[in-house]
């Protein structure tokens, strides 16, 4: 149970500090893609982190400025391990399925074909589910354009 609890607070918080500084490393590149971000100016950067440290503030260090160490545990964790568990279950739903294990048989291996035999779409007309997952219920499209915003993934 304390390793569970452990994975549902680290969780947000690598995504929120950790992501952008691996793609700032990688050149632009986000791990496990060959989809350059762009280029980007110095100020976009400081802009871009900033904003990731105003909501590590916000949502991990100010509860305790603020509340009793309970009640600022609970308002750190409650939205940290909601999100965890709706990632996860995203995460498991879409790419675990036996149909998405190993593809099918006969898939061609290049790159997008992969993608797409790995990875399963679930409600993807659905806004409420788009909207509580953060668009990952495309994961297909996802995939296959990891940069683009989900909100421009149903174009």
């Amino acid at each position: 149970f304390d390793a569970l609890l452990g994975w549902l607070g680290a969780l947000p918080a690598a995504i929120t500090l950790l992501a952008p500084v691996r793609v700032r490393k990688n050149d632009g590149v986000y791990p496990a893609s060959t989809v350059h971000e762009g280029e980007r100016s110095t100020l976009r950067h400081v802009a871009h982190f900033a904003g990731r440290f105003v909501h590590a503030l916000a949502f991990f260090v100010w509860p305790f400025a603020v509340y009793s160490p309970l009640t600022a545990l609970t308002w750190v964790l409650v939205p940290a391990c909601s999100g965890s568990l709706v990632f996860m279950a995203v995460t498991q739903v879409a790419h675990l399925l036996e149909a998405t294990i190993e593809g099918p048989s006969n898939a061609p291996r290049s790159w997008a074909s992969q993608q797409i035999a790995n990875a399963c779409d679930f409600a993807p007309d659905s806004p409420l589910v788009a909207r509580l997952t953060g668009g990952l219920n495309r994961q297909v499209e996802h995939h296959l354009f990891p940069t683009v915003h989900h909100s421009h993934l149903p174009e």
